[in-house]
């Protein structure tokens, strides 16, 4: 059904920007609990990166003061920060 400001622009409808908002914009639309979560995974991805970038610079005397041999450093730093 064509609606009169249709009619008078021509046959096809007219998307305004309103109508494709941004990411920002939908993500203010999301529940909270969704976004808390999404930031607190974030945040963790950027804990693990961190570790695991501070981890790869220990000598062999750090690495056994915290327990880890270098064979086990190496597999920690090579793994992606979304795994464990």
């Amino acid at each position: 059904m064509m609606t009169k400001q249709t009619m008078i622009k021509g046959s096809f409808p007219q998307h305004a920007p309103a109508q494709s908002p941004r990411l920002a914009s939908r993500l203010w639309n999301l529940p909270t609990d969704v976004l808390v979560r999404l930031i607190e995974t974030l945040m963790l991805y950027q804990r693990r990166f961190e570790g695991r970038m501070r981890l790869e610079h220990l000598d062999g005397r750090m690495l056994d003061d915290i327990g880890m041999t270098p064979e086990q450093r190496d597999a920690e730093v090579v793994k992606p920060f979304w795994r464990r």
